[in-house]
């Protein structure tokens, strides 16, 4: 499978928890249907229905610094946990 070309941005706003902007990498990238569907209908529930990419890369996002910070002794339990309190936390700003 040929990759096609990666494509930066920075994102104006800084997220939260952050003091300087994120840089974002668009990729191409194939998921479960049901992963997709899950994270489609939380953003619907949320408001936010076109942003559930958003709700996937902050979910990975949670896992990844929870491995740097030592965390993670059970990765899938980890990533879990990591995902529910995101979704806490990105619902609750926008209710």
């Amino acid at each position: 499978m040929a990759a096609g070309p990666e494509h930066t941005k920075h994102s104006d706003k800084p997220a939260a928890g952050r003091a300087a902007p994120r840089r974002l990498r668009r990729v191409a990238m194939q998921l479960d249907d049901e992963v997709v569907q899950h994270f489609k209908k939380l953003a619907a529930e949320g408001g936010n229905g076109d942003r559930y990419t958003a709700l996937i890369n902050a979910a990975l996002l949670e896992y990844v610094q929870s491995l740097k910070r030592g965390g993670a002794d059970a990765p899938a339990g980890a990533l879990a946990r990591e995902i529910r309190q995101q979704l806490e936390r990105l619902f609750s700003t926008n209710s």
